[in-house]
């Protein structure tokens, strides 16, 4: 388990009464119906919305293999059952994370990078970035997540920057 201290604090602005309230993460990997693998942690809450927002990430199933997400959703704090699909936006991510905790919540995906990896039946992983043409610093976390994929039995069997400026990983166990 990661043992970071939590870190709250209300988000000014903004359409959503929203709260930031980051607790420790203990990864619990579930499947959904789709048969996708998730490890999720709660980010905050809106509570005039009666939402949680989530961090998820999951292994998606896709033919032989499983593709890496992760991304912002929302929950229904009364219907355990309706959640949003992913949100990958930087607008989203810099409504719901502030800046001084990005090395705590990527720290997190990490964490829950490494529950996937070594609960997952699949021996290929696939992983993209949402936007082209990324700059070195921001593919940083790309690094530590694909670092996190090789300290849990994958390794990289290709890795490249398309036409389109997305980088795209191969990932092999």
């Amino acid at each position: 388990m990661l043992s970071l201290s939590p870190v709250n604090s209300a988000i000014a602005g903004g359409a959503m009464a929203y709260v930031f309230d980051l607790e420790e993460v203990e990864p619990e990997v579930f499947v959904d119906n789709l048969g996708s693998e998730i490890v999720e942690f709660a980010l905050g809450y809106d509570l005039a919305g009666d939402l949680a927002i989530l961090m998820s990430v999951m292994l998606a199933p896709c033919g032989e293999a499983a593709d890496l997400r992760f991304g912002i959703r929302e929950k229904d704090l009364n219907k355990d059952w309706k959640v949003s699909g992913l949100c990958y936006e930087r607008e989203r991510v810099q409504e719901c994370i502030p800046g001084h905790a990005r090395d705590i919540i990527l720290a997190y995906i990490c964490v829950a990078v490494g529950a996937l990896a070594s609960a997952t039946q699949y021996n290929k992983i696939t992983m993209e970035t949402y936007y082209p043409n990324l700059p070195a610093a921001a593919m940083q976390k790309y690094q530590a997540i694909s670092n996190q994929l090789m300290e849990n039995g994958f390794s990289v069997e290709t890795s490249f920057r398309n036409d389109d400026g997305i980088d795209y990983w191969l990932f092999v166990k």
